[in-house]
């Protein structure tokens, strides 16, 4: 009860519309999204090559779907570096808006929003009948 009433509070302290660790790996995302090359195909469909290795490799992105073929983005609901790159390259004024509605904070002050109500003693307890039939 008390980790459940703690992390209740410190979800009520958060200042963004996402939990802390999430904006975290947001921003070693953005970090981490260059020496991309991007093309726009058309209804939010992108053609992503990165040229952080030898050879590049080339990745197809679509923003509507939430799906990126190096499958970061649908693994774990945040945005792939690739789908960052692409955001960005679209100038949406957010990124939050393209993370899983399970990992915002909404999601997660309902997650902790029920009362676990505590139980009495053991002791207290009435006593067992037994039918005996």
């Amino acid at each position: 009860m008390k980790r459940l009433h703690s992390r209740l509070k410190a979800g009520t302290e958060w200042v963004t519309p996402l939990p802390p660790l999430v904006v975290k790996k947001l921003n070693k995302s953005i970090e981490t999204a260059q020496n991309v090359s991007i093309s726009y195909v058309g209804l939010q469909e992108f053609e992503v090559i990165h040229m952080n290795g030898i050879p590049s490799r080339t990745y197809i992105l679509n923003l509507d779907k939430r799906i990126c073929d190096c499958g970061m983005w649908q693994l774990s609901g945040i945005p792939c570096q690739h789908a960052i790159y692409s955001i960005l390259h679209m100038n949406f004024p957010t990124i939050d808006k393209f993370v899983n509605d399970r990992l915002q904070i909404s999601s997660y002050m309902r997650t902790y929003a029920e009362i676990i109500h505590p139980i009495s003693d053991k002791r207290t307890w009435p006593e067992e009948c037994e039918d005996k039939l």
